[in-house]
């Protein structure tokens, strides 16, 4: 009933809730607007495989959940090469849209107008409403975790 993909999601998400344990929560809430946000923009942009976007919106912590660099907290993990790749290097196909998350998150409107207009047809207006969709998933899905 799940599905595969929600499981892994689950999954995915309890391990990075362990890992940050004694962290501020709010750590969480921004891997999961990160996440769906990223989702939601590859669908948004028509793209077929949008999980990849999702896993690296959550990944996106792991250096601050782990007290290293990004590079150093990959070491040990395998990941896809393009989430690998959108990880540490912004100028990547993948690093690209998550850098749009850093620069909704930072308010830096200039790049978030350059992200939309740069042959991605996509409207600075659904941009708003993909982050306002994000932000209140990402809500719930803190509301259902601490339930757990």
């Amino acid at each position: 009933m799940l599905g595969l993909n929600n499981i892994r999601r689950w999954l995915m998400l309890l391990t990075m809730t362990s890992l940050g344990e004694n962290k501020p929560t709010e750590l969480i809430r921004q891997a999961l607007w990160r996440a769906r946000f990223l989702e939601s923009l590859a669908r948004q942009l028509g793209e077929n495989v949008v999980n990849d976007d999702f896993m690296m919106g959550l990944f996106s912590i792991l250096d601050a959940l782990l007290d290293q660099s990004m590079q150093e907290s990959l070491q040990e993990i395998s990941l896809a090469d393009h989430v690998h790749d959108g990880l540490l290097d912004l100028n990547s196909p993948m690093g690209k849209k998550l850098a749009m998350s850093f620069a909704l998150e930072r308010g830096d409107w200039d790049a978030v107008k350059a992200f939309t207009q740069d042959g991605r047809r996509m409207a600075y207006t659904d941009v708003a409403r993909l982050q306002t969709e994000a932000i209140a998933w990402a809500d719930a899905q803190m509301s259902a975790l601490s339930t757990l």
